[in-house]
């Protein structure tokens, strides 16, 4: 029995014959059928949501509602953090949570400066990289579009 390998475009050799089953296979594995789709996407999202970003120096979620995402996991095995609030009356949490709105601005504008100064960097970087090109009326250019 002869096998045929080819080089893959992620740079695996991979046999001929089974490089169809293989995608297959790779496909159902990680989001299962493709008719299911819609039901991991909350996940995905709520992931993508609650982690740190580097340009904004905070999460998405905490910039939107202004605290930490509290994990299902801590909810069903309650963590420190989450034994911690709920000790705490009813009428303090309330207060707490008042006082966390109230600086919601100011970390809305850190993040907002954080993101500039990040963006500046990444300017910077790309300049060093990059290098500017003069033309006189005459010369040849190709355009590529």
């Amino acid at each position: 029995m002869e096998i045929f390998l080819n080089l893959q475009s992620k740079g695996q050799w991979i046999s001929r014959g089974l490089q169809q089953s293989d995608n297959q296979n790779s496909t159902q594995d990680s989001w299962g059928y493709h008719r299911n789709w819609h039901e991991k996407l909350p996940e995905a999202l709520w992931a993508y949501r609650i982690t740190y970003r580097t340009p904004t120096q905070a999460t998405p979620y905490s910039l939107v509602y202004g605290t930490e995402a509290v994990l299902p996991i801590e909810v069903e095995l309650p963590s420190l953090r989450v034994a911690m609030v709920s000790e705490i009356p009813l009428t303090k949490q309330m207060q707490l949570k008042l006082q966390e709105l109230d600086g919601m601005d100011e970390r809305r504008l850190a993040a907002q400066q954080n993101l500039e100064l990040y963006q500046a960097r990444m300017i910077r970087a790309y300049e060093k990289l990059s290098r500017a090109r003069a033309f006189r009326k005459g010369e040849l250019v190709l355009v590529l579009r």
